[in-house]
């Protein structure tokens, strides 16, 4: 999901046709979405880690990559619950720890480098 995607979504909640209930269902469905995405960018920074044999600089290069375009997202999301706070009375939050990205990316920052095998393939039956 791009940022544009969102930004033409985001638009959504400011119609003057919306309606609060039907704001809460949109919010809950970028909620979802979002949650999806990043853990795909997680996935995939995983995999992009583990393809760089582990090169600390590489690493470390993908980490910050990611964290910024999961802020990036996590950002675009609270200007909507702020756009859907301002326009109707009942007030809703969601915090960026709901959605668990944090550990995750503490679980990436840790991984290691494994050692070589040392078996012989040729033995093996």
């Amino acid at each position: 999901m791009s940022d544009s995607y969102i930004k033409s979504k985001d638009s959504y909640i400011k119609s003057e046709y919306s309606t609060g209930p039907s704001c809460r269902i949109y919010i809950s469905k970028m909620f979802t979405t979002i949650y999806s995405v990043i853990d795909k960018i997680l996935k995939e920074a995983e995999t992009e880690i583990v393809e760089s044999k582990y090169d600390q600089q590489i690493k470390e290069n993908i980490i910050e990559t990611i964290k910024v375009r999961i802020d990036n997202l996590l950002s675009r999301f609270q200007d909507i619950i702020i756009q859907f706070n301002s326009k109707f009375i009942n007030q809703i939050e969601v915090s960026n720890e709901t959605f668990s990205h944090i550990d995750k990316l503490e679980y990436l920052s840790k991984l290691k480098p494994t050692a070589p095998s040392e078996i012989d393939v040729n033995a093996v039956d």
